[in-house]
C-alpha cells in the first residue's frame, strides 16, 4: 500500500521573505516567518516613529488624524 500512495509536494516556506506596503502616511513591513508586523509612521505629528514604540493613545490619536487617508487607517486597523 505504502509505494501506491500517491506522494504531494510539500509546501515550502521561502526564508527570510518580507512584504511591504506604503501608504501616504504610514510603512508596514509583515515577516513571513514569525508572522511579525512593524511599521512606520512616514507622515503627520508621529512622524518617524515606529508603531511598537508608540502608545495605544497615541496610536489613536495617529488613526484620528488620518480620515482622508482610507489606506493608511487600513493599515493601522490591522496593526492594532
Amino acid at each position: 500500500y505504502g509505494s501506491m500512495r500517491m506522494k504531494r509536494p510539500t509546501a515550502k516556506l521561502e526564508p527570510g521573505k518580507y512584504s511591504t506596503v506604503r501608504t501616504a502616511a504610514l510603512e508596514m513591513e509583515l515577516d513571513h516567518d514569525t508572522g511579525n508586523l512593524e511599521g512606520l509612521v512616514l507622515a503627520g505629528r508621529h512622524e518617524g516613529k515606529m508603531l511598537d514604540t508608540m502608545s495605544l493613545a497615541e496610536l489613536q490619536q495617529l488613526y484620528r488624524e488620518l480620515p482622508g487617508d482610507p489606506e493608511s487607517r487600513q493599515l493601522l486597523e490591522t496593526y492594532l
